[in-house]
């Protein structure tokens, strides 16, 4: 299946490591085997780790940014994955961790993101101690 993907003008696209900037007008773009994909609009900044789950956010961003890094990177992110999924007291957030394994697993690594992207959305209400030093 055909992944179709809309850029704006100006837009960055890493397409299996590789950075590719859009040109001066929205375009649209094919990808028409699998590859890993993100948008520089989904990626974190290293300074924006505060809490297990945006440390595993970008340490799966940093697989498909940086392939090279993949083999070495797996095991790593799948055991913190599996701390993750101890740390979390919910199961809708623990089902949300077992998705982004399952997805890394697969090589899949932008699906990852997204079901990681979900508890991001939450992590200070899940990782509170995390962001109390900060404020």
């Amino acid at each position: 299946m055909a992944l179709n993907i809309k850029l704006k003008a100006h837009e960055v696209i890493i397409i299996n490591g590789c950075i590719a900037r859009n040109g001066p007008r929205r375009t649209s773009l094919k990808i028409e085997n699998f590859a890993n994909v993100i948008r520089e609009s989904d990626l974190i900044a290293r300074d924006q780790v505060r809490s297990p789950v945006s440390a595993i956010y970008y340490a799966v961003q940093s697989i498909i940014t940086n392939p090279s890094i993949a083999e070495k990177s797996l095991k790593e992110v799948q055991g913190t994955l599996a701390k993750l999924h101890g740390l979390l007291p919910e199961d809708g957030a623990r089902a949300a961790v077992m998705e982004a394994a399952n997805h890394i697993s697969a090589f899949n690594f932008y699906q990852a993101l997204n079901a990681i992207k979900s508890l991001m959305e939450r992590e200070q209400e899940l990782f509170p101690e995390s962001f109390s030093e900060k404020n």
